[in-house]
């Protein structure tokens, strides 16, 4: 317990990652790519896909261990990521137990900003 999965820095994100997440998901909701809109549900600017941040930390969870493992994923969104954000994914063991002759690994996720702002926070479970 208390072992971590090697911190992964993403960003900063552009208007051009934003266009070419929204190709790839179809995600084309205007708060990503339409200031003005934006400003006209409350937001200063335009903001990054949560779901892109999502790729980024399963991304770093599948660089730390073999894929073919993983049984569990899960994120809650915390906060909007700005354009131009660093932001930090982590990951430490929770919980490691035994289930007939297999390790059952939990890790707890987190995605914040240099600023410590919580982005994402998850969950994964690995079976090995």
């Amino acid at each position: 317990m208390g072992y971590e999965i090697p911190e992964t820095n993403i960003g900063p994100f552009n208007q051009n990652d934003l266009v070419e997440y929204a190709k790839a998901s179809g995600d084309f909701n205007p708060i990503h790519f339409d200031k003005e809109f934006a400003k006209t549900i409350g937001l200063d600017d335009i903001i990054v896909h949560g779901m892109l941040i999502m790729a980024h930390l399963g991304k770093s969870i599948a660089n730390s261990n073999s894929i073919s493992f993983l049984k569990h994923f899960s994120v809650q969104f915390c906060s909007i990521t700005k354009l131009e954000e660093r932001l930090i994914c982590k990951g430490e063991v929770s919980k490691i137990e035994k289930n007939n002759q297999k390790k059952i690994i939990t890790l707890k996720l987190k995605v914040l900003n240099l600023s410590g702002e919580v982005k994402i926070l998850g969950k994964t479970i690995f079976l090995i």
